[in-house]
């Protein structure tokens, strides 16, 4: 039976930060029993093999799955849900939500592309741009969801594909999909905003709720060739923090309950806590 939703998570030699994100996940998702979630997984040593695999014993009902090329990978998830939310193993969820809600709004509002978790009335600041946000007219959209026309932002909120803390339609995937560069997760990204302004008449709304719900700690970067913006604190390395996974010590998520954050990307403090 193909699911409704599949939550597809991308992670790469952060098995710490993934352990923290799906701890967030479980205590938030208050109908993720009845979910799909998919990890497709890279490593480039040992040691992060060896601690994704202890990810695996830890949760044995989530599907994890080596990285193939990500093309395959997208479009095998895309082909066979109904929905897909996006994640990657920086983010950390805040608050309680359901997924059948969120499946229930794209379903009454055709014209919204999808349903953004790190949006809300508190993201003032972006990131990656180092810079304000635009101040948002937003409209009630029913059961307490918030509506925007992301045409007419810049930054974050006229961000609306990205894959990091968001839900769309499958159906919408597979049409923004075809023919694009999908050689890394970045040009899946990329290409997928590129080709959503293509449709932005018809899909110019943007779901989200009043408080984000789910935001994305930029401690460290995977790749040194990497431009995205990060923190430079050496504790938080993605060397470090597998040391510190090797000690026992995982991140504690509770901390973050409820926290507001001002960005969808927020560089944060973290406390350790045993295993």
């Amino acid at each position: 039976m193909q699911p409704l939703t599949t939550i597809l998570i991308f992670s790469k030699n952060r098995a710490m930060q993934l352990l923290a994100l799906l701890e967030s996940l479980e205590g938030t998702c208050e109908d993720l029993d009845f979910e799909r979630v998919q990890i497709v997984y890279k490593t480039t040593t040992e040691r992060h093999e060896r601690q994704y695999e202890e990810l695996k014993r830890l949760y044995p009902a989530i599907s994890f799955s080596p990285e193939r090329t990500i093309a395959f990978d997208y479009m095998d998830v895309v082909r066979s849900s109904w929905h897909v939310m996006f994640l990657t193993d920086d983010s950390i969820f805040l608050r309680n939500f359901r997924i059948a809600e969120i499946e229930k709004s794209l379903g009454e509002h055709e014209d919204c592309i999808g349903f953004s978790l790190r949006l809300g009335r508190n993201i003032t600041y972006s990131y990656p741009h180092d810079c304000s946000q635009d101040a948002v007219e937003f409209v009630e959209a029913g059961n307490g969801v918030l509506g925007l026309n992301w045409t007419l932002y810049k930054c974050d909120f006229g961000y609306p594909m990205e894959l990091s803390g968001s839900m769309y339609r499958s159906s919408d995937l597979l049409f923004l999909s075809k023919g694009m560069n999908m050689s890394t997760l970045h040009h899946v990204e990329s290409s997928l905003d590129r080709r959503v302004k293509d449709v932005g008449r018809d899909k110019c709304g943007l779901l989200c709720y009043p408080i984000s719900h789910v935001f994305s700690a930029p401690m460290n970067l995977t790749s040194a060739i990497s431009q995205n913006r990060a923190s430079n604190t050496a504790e938080y390395s993605v060397d470090a923090m597998a040391e510190k996974f090797d000690e026992g010590y995982k991140i504690d998520v509770s901390l973050f309950r409820d926290f507001v954050p001002s960005a969808c990307h927020q560089e944060v403090t973290f406390s350790w806590k045993r295993r």
